[in-house]
């Protein structure tokens, strides 16, 4: 199983998603938080999301959500999925740039 590393904007961008939830549907903030997590838990096992718009980035949607991941992947099988974003499908998730001193 591959190493899970967060990118300091997919950290924010998960807490303040499931924070907003919370405010209007704590049990669905809940839902939302196991989704998200298992999703990742997964592709660090079994890494099978979509090419990304970036290069060297992948795209995988979180089940039963509106909610999109994207990640890569540093060295080989047993490196590191690195999360770089979680993206409501609302957002204009095509157009994110990478922020200074991120590695994609």
């Amino acid at each position: 199983m591959r190493e899970i590393v967060w990118s300091d904007t997919a950290i924010d961008q998960f807490d303040k998603a499931i924070a907003y939830l919370a405010e209007r549907n704590p049990s669905a903030a809940l839902r939302l938080s196991d989704r998200v997590l298992t999703t990742i838990e997964s592709l660090a096992v079994r890494p099978i999301g979509r090419p990304g718009e970036r290069v060297n980035t992948f795209e995988k949607g979180v089940l039963k959500t509106s909610y999109l991941l994207v990640y890569g992947l540093v060295g080989g099988a047993h490196g590191e999925l690195k999360i770089h974003r979680l993206f409501h499908m609302a957002q204009n998730w095509r157009g994110w740039i990478p922020e200074p001193g991120e590695e994609v």
